[in-house]
């Protein structure tokens, strides 16, 4: 359960990223020149807990405008400069080994 999983958006080096943990925790963040944590590490009654799934879903305006929601439920927005890229998926295990399964609908 030691463990967080998520969205990231832009390349290896430079990522605006999103992340839940088993554990009911979440963050936002961006790397680049400088890391800025938007949320650090933190609990979030709408994360699902345990093998429960979470939806991530993340809005951009052409104006730079982020909205996140997670789980449908609104979290975060600020105007952010989106790094140009690929869309990926993020998992770390902070303990021993974790299996995460993404899916899509």
């Amino acid at each position: 359960v030691d463990s967080g999983y998520g969205l990231l958006l832009g390349t290896e080096n430079e990522h605006f990223g999103i992340a839940v943990a088993p554990t009911g925790y979440l963050t936002v963040w961006q790397t680049g020149k400088q890391e800025t944590i938007f949320l650090p590490w933190q609990t979030w009654p709408h994360v699902q807990t345990g093998n429960s799934p979470n939806e991530i879903w993340l809005d951009m305006a052409a104006d730079g405008l982020a909205t996140v929601r997670v789980n449908r439920e609104f979290l975060w927005s600020d105007e952010i400069v989106m790094p140009m890229g690929e869309v990926g998926v993020y998992g770390e295990s902070f303990g021993e080994t974790a299996v995460i399964d993404f899916q899509s609908p």
